[in-house]
């Protein structure tokens, strides 16, 4: 919805508007690390077994061939995201024409947009995220006044030869994905596991929650039945990682502190920082003169700069 006013009084010609949007977003972004990713680091001798003490260690490459990786990443859940974003813009300008010569413009523009934002899903978590100074979504961001200003010189009056001469700000939308990223990637809905390495298990093994570690989901041994045979994981051992788009996953809304299923390294986010001021804010400037019949015939109908709307 929007409206616009203009009034014409002498050399002054005033236009005042606003704009209303209610708009519904359906973003579906890929899953970060969705595939998993290991990271192979070289290795002491020692970290394989006390008794190859004294011998030379592996290399990355060697740690590969071994299946011993230093680490494991993988985002886990649902990463699409519906919301509705709300925006309200309004200007006010002035065009005042000044003898024959000079035309200035000058006026505002304010611009507002609210984002949605998730609380806490606990209240270890809101104590957390008030501890870190950090929020899920982008806070509203409410101080963006644009003014803008602009002068038109003409020496002889002809049309001819004009200066022209501008400044502004202007006010950018915050980008959809980067909402969609700082509510949904969360730690909660679209947690980002992280498994250090470890050892492997063995016919000697026991059930254990140790056992989830980055060595054991890149073997394919998890599922073993003396290693970790827990549903809620979700394991592939045949892609070495998990279902990516398993929202029942143990991984998911903090369901392995309600299972009893501590975890070494807790889930990974990309919340933005609470005082975060996405602004996408610009300045213009420029300077610039037209000497050319055939541009004074296609513009002779607009004595005056655009609109600063």
């Amino acid at each position: 919805m929007q409206d616009n006013f203009t009034y014409t009084r002498g050399g002054h010609t005033a236009k005042a508007g606003i704009n209303l949007r209610y708009i519904p977003i359906n973003i579906k972004t890929g899953q970060l690390y969705g595939g998993g990713d290991y990271t192979f680091a070289a290795l002491n001798a020692t970290d394989i077994s006390p008794q190859l003490a004294g011998l030379p260690g592996f290399s990355p490459v060697q740690a590969y061939g071994l299946g011993i990786p230093q680490s494991f990443v993988q985002g886990i859940g649902i990463t699409g995201y519906r919301y509705s974003l709300k925006t309200l813009g309004a200007f006010v300008e002035d065009s005042w024409r000044i003898g024959g010569h000079v035309t200035f413009n000058y006026g505002v523009r304010y611009d507002v947009e609210g984002l949605p934002t998730q609380v806490a899903l606990t209240a270890n978590s809101y104590a957390a995220e008030r501890a870190y100074g950090v929020r899920e979504g982008i806070r509203l961001q409410d101080q963006n006044v644009a003014p803008r200003i602009g002068l038109t010189y003409d020496p002889t009056g002809s049309g001819k030869t004009v200066l022209r001469a501008n400044y502004g700000l202007f006010y950018d939308r915050a980008p959809g994905n980067l909402e969609a990223q700082s509510t949904t990637f969360n730690s909660n809905s679209v947690p980002l596991v992280i498994l250090a390495g470890g050892s492997p298990c063995t016919a000697a093994s026991t059930f254990s929650p140790l056992n989830l570690n980055a060595t054991n989901t890149f073997q394919g041994a998890l599922s073993n039945t003396n290693c970790l045979p827990v549903a809620g994981l979700n394991y592939q051992a045949s892609q070495q990682r998990f279902d990516p788009n398993n929202p029942a996953s143990v991984f998911i809304n903090q369901a392995y502190l309600s299972s009893g299923f501590p975890l070494a390294i807790l889930p990974s986010a990309f919340p933005p920082t609470s005082n975060t001021a996405h602004r996408m804010c610009s300045r213009s400037r420029s300077a610039s003169s037209v000497i050319s019949d055939a541009t004074y015939r296609s513009t002779s109908r607009t004595t005056t700069p655009g609109a600063v709307t």
